[in-house]
C-alpha cells in the first residue's frame, strides 16, 4: 500500500503546467513489499519498466476520477431526481397539419418536473414535432387512487436507439396532482 505521505519537497513540484508530457519530475515513496512484488510482477510480465507501469496505473486512476466526474455532472442537469417506474401510456401530439395522432409510449421514470418515456413509433412526423419540443399531453392512469392522468409536456431530450426515448417536462400541472403523484411513486 503507497504511504499516505509522499516524500515530495515543495521546491520539486512545478508550479506551471507542462510543457510536454516528457516533462518528469522524481517522487519517491514507500510500498508494502506485497505491493512491490506484484509490481515487479506485473512488470516483467508487461515487458514495462515499474516507473512507466506506475505512471499508467496513475494516469489511468486520474482519468477514471475524471471519467466519474463528467459522468456525474452529466447526471446533475436535472433539477428533480427521477424515479424508475414502469407504466403504459398514451401520448397526444397535435402535429402542424392541425391533425392530432395518440402514440402508445412506456413511462420507465418520472420526477416532480417531468418523465422519461419510451416509444417505438419511428414515424417522421412524430418524430419531427417532437425534435421541435412541440407539447404534447400524456394520458395514464396511477393505480392508487385509480385515476386517469393528463398532464400537458414539452420534448426536453429525445434520444433514437432501438425505441425512442424522451425526456419531457411537466408545462401546466395543477398542484394537487404534483402531490398525486409525489405520494404515488415516492420522489
Amino acid at each position: 500500500m503507497l504511504r499516505e505521505e509522499l516524500l515530495i519537497q515543495n521546491s520539486m513540484v512545478p508550479t506551471h503546467q507542462p510543457k510536454s508530457k516528457l516533462d518528469k519530475i522524481t517522487i519517491c515513496f514507500d510500498l508494502s513489499t506485497q505491493l512491490a512484488l506484484r509490481l515487479r510482477q506485473h512488470s516483467q510480465q508487461t515487458k514495462k519498466a515499474q516507473n512507466s507501469l506506475l505512471n499508467s496505473i496513475i494516469e489511468s486512476y486520474f482519468a477514471n476520477i475524471d471519467n466519474e466526474h463528467n459522468h456525474q455532472n452529466a447526471r446533475d442537469f436535472r433539477k428533480f431526481i427521477r424515479k424508475d417506474i414502469s407504466i403504459p401510456a398514451v401520448i397526444e401530439l397535435k402535429l402542424t397539419t392541425n391533425e392530432t395522432q395518440y402514440k402508445p409510449v412506456h413511462i420507465f421514470n418520472i420526477s416532480n418536473g417531468g418523465l422519461g418515456i419510451r416509444m417505438e413509433e419511428k414515424s417522421t412526423r412524430v418524430l419531427e414535432n417532437i425534435n421541435k419540443q412541440t407539447p404534447f399531453l400524456i394520458i395514464f392512469c396511477i393505480p392508487t387512487p385509480e385515476q386517469i392522468v393528463q398532464i400537458l409536456c414539452r420534448p426536453v431530450h429525445v434520444t433514437l436507439n432501438a425505441v425512442t426515448e424522451i425526456g419531457a417536462a411537466f408545462l401546466k400541472i395543477p398542484e394537487s396532482l404534483r402531490t398525486t403523484l409525489s405520494r404515488q411513486f415516492e420522489f
